[in-house]
């Protein structure tokens, strides 16, 4: 916690003795005389634990402008009662809780009984059981229904040690609140508590023998409390929950149920700062939320750059996926997927992003599914990315988790390394990360190849054609795996004019229906019109053949003789249902051997204007290829 002090408002009706328990406390001494009303009092570092100077005002309900602007200012409100008293207890559940509920619904709130000596000097042997029964079941009610309730204490201002302790309890309130973490109406751990410190357990437990011995008990406490355990220490703590559970302790070490039973124990017995302090130790916040500790600065990302993970990365959250996969079947159930990103605060994705990867029938996550939606979300918003990953648990440096690619320096290394080796072996780009963009006339088929991707058949109802999509997954490229993200652009001649998307695309796919005139002349349409950065491949679709055909339509032909490309891929429907990944594994090779298929424009084509890595295409004869690549590296030279 950042701040060095907690203002607490006391309140209550009148004669309850508000001014004479704060002038006490400030005191160390009972003053019978005192003003109607105290100016804020503050108690310094020294008088109390946790550093923190406690700011305490006195309110008066009569004065409701400066009545108002105390509760507004404080951080905890203290509500004062007659300790013994039916009629001021009941004020307290039917006036003043809900009045101060007004103000703030997650006000911590104490309530003190006051003046506990009168208490005892009113009431009588035969009528004091009865008041006392009377007494909690009003306590009980109160807790029912105000949850926010930390704790209910008695005390006397002419007992300077019982105020003393009761401002302590209220401090603790504010500082360790119960609420977060404990349901008082039954009496158990809150779930978000119990996944916490199951957590914190499940990663003391080397073992993985669902029991922490001694000696792995002693290294949590080390980290919690920065000291070992005192002599007999630990069979104290073995003995407390022997006591109260018959499954906490196997041989002398403690089990899961042990642990949760030992928290509970601190909770129930006023202790829940020890609860907190293990809580807090794992840096999650009061609202039980994975602190990040490192800030991510603004990634700077070029025009021409893109931005994966590194291996170590790729290997935490691989890591992560396989702790959680209780069942080692490398599939995420919802429940499992959810306790994985329960530290986090949950996983930082939109609604119906599992629309976009590959998953089971029961809508279980694969491992390549769950690592491709972090390597697009990392595409798309670097900050709440790595602020995630950090949140999960990892605990390398910032800039070890990234790097930045630059697609065009790429090729140009990799045409220098060619060069010198005298074109003897094809050089392959260091790039896990594959980008493409996907254009074509509407209908030509370019959603039923984006969700082939991910094994899904196409429906007008999974997608929304006014908006981007994309969809991704592994495949493996020359036995590397590889991640290849399509995207289809709603507004296709928007994106095509951005220079800023186009050089970060590492391959466009230029799709057509086979023998339809309007999908081909569409594609000669934007080969003349727009400018190309990046690998470029031809696509047919025989979307009503359920075999491909050898022999290409004359009018293909017409679009790969006029814009001196290569022969396109064939794709289909029945192909994809019989090797659903050929066309996935051309498409990444061709982006990540781009030399291969190097060529310019011939000079009487079109308007069409080609940079260094501008249009390749996919050829199927190799003879043919390298004649082609002769060609091109003559006229460079």
């Amino acid at each position: 916690m950042t701040f060095n002090s907690i203002q607490v408002a006391v309140v209550g009706s009148e004669s309850v003795g508000k001014t004479s328990l704060i002038s006490t406390f400030v005191l160390s001494r009972f003053v019978e005389d005192v003003p109607t009303l105290l100016e804020k009092q503050k108690i310094s570092l020294s008088d109390l634990p946790e550093n923190k100077d406690l700011l305490i005002v006195d309110t008066n309900l009569k004065d409701r402008e400066s009545f108002d602007q105390k509760i507004k200012s404080s951080d905890i409100v203290c509500i004062l009662y007659l300790a013994g008293d039916l009629d001021s207890l009941n004020s307290v559940l039917e006036f003043w809780l809900p009045l101060i509920q007004e103000y703030d619904q997650n006000l911590p709130i104490c309530i003190v009984g006051t003046k506990e000596d009168l208490d005892h000097e009113s009431s009588t042997v035969s009528t004091k059981p009865k008041i006392e029964n009377e007494l909690q079941s009003l306590l009980d009610q109160i807790h029912s229904k105000f949850e926010k309730v930390e704790m209910c204490v008695t005390c006397s201002a002419k007992n300077p040690t019982s105020v003393k302790n009761a401002f302590y309890l209220i401090q603790n309130s504010f500082l360790y609140p119960r609420f977060p973490i404990y349901d008082y109406k039954a009496q158990e751990l809150k779930s978000k508590c119990i996944k916490i410190l199951t957590e914190i357990y499940q990663k003391y437990d080397q073992k993985n023998k669902n029991v922490l011995n001694k000696k792995e008990f002693n290294l949590l406490q080390k980290k919690i409390f920065e000291k070992t355990f005192q002599p007999n220490e630990y069979e104290g703590i073995i003995q407390i929950i022997q006591n109260g559970t018959t499954d906490g302790v196997n041989n002398n070490s403690i089990t899961l149920e042990g642990w949760l039973y030992l928290c509970k124990f601190y909770l129930q017995h006023g202790y829940s700062r020890l609860v907190w302090k293990v809580i807090r130790s794992f840096e999650f916040n009061n609202n039980l939320k994975k602190i990040v500790s490192k800030s991510i600065p603004k990634i700077k990302i070029n025009v021409d750059e893109t931005i994966e993970f590194t291996e170590r990365v790729i290997n935490f959250l691989k890591g992560k996926f396989q702790k959680f996969d209780n069942d080692n079947d490398g599939l995420l159930s919802k429940k499992e997927f959810d306790n994985l990103f329960f530290q986090s605060g949950g996983h930082p994705w939109k609604n119906n992003w599992a629309d976009n990867l590959e998953i089971t029938k029961n809508n279980f996550l694969p491992l390549n599914s769950f690592l491709a939606q972090f390597e697009v979300s990392l595409l798309i918003d670097q900050k709440t990315t790595l602020e995630t990953i950090f949140k999960m648990g990892y605990s390398g440096e910032i800039n070890e988790m990234y790097r930045i690619i630059n697609y065009q320096k790429l090729i140009k290394k990799n045409k220098n390394k060619n060069k010198n080796q005298n074109n003897t072996s094809k050089s392959e780009f260091t790039k896990n990360v594959i980008v493409g963009y996907v254009f074509g006339k509407t209908g030509c088929g370019k959603s039923t190849l984006l969700h082939g991707l991910t094994n899904k058949q196409f429906s007008s109802k999974s997608i929304d054609p006014k908006k981007d999509n994309f969809f991704a997954n592994k495949i493996v490229v020359n036995n590397k795996q590889k991640t290849l993200i399509l995207f289809e652009c709603a507004d296709q001649e928007k994106v095509l004019q951005s220079k800023k998307i186009m050089k970060k695309c590492d391959i466009v796919c230029l799709l057509f229906e086979k023998n339809n005139n309007d999908s081909i002349e569409y594609l000669q349409n934007l080969l003349t019109k727009f400018q190309f950065f990046s690998p470029l491949v031809l696509i047919e679709n025989n979307i009503n053949s359920n075999e491909i055909e050898k022999e290409k339509s004359s009018k293909s032909l017409d679009i790969v003789n006029r814009f001196n490309l290569q022969p396109p891929l064939q794709f289909s429907l029945a192909k994809l249902q019989n090797s659903r990944f050929e066309i996935y594994q051309n498409i990444a090779s061709i982006a990540l051997n781009p030399l291969d298929y190097f060529f310019k424009k011939k000079a009487s084509s079109s308007k069409i204007c080609l940079t260094a890595g501008s249009i390749v295409l996919v050829g199927t004869a190799i003879a043919f290829s390298v004649m082609l690549y002769k060609k091109k590296k003559q006229r460079i030279q």
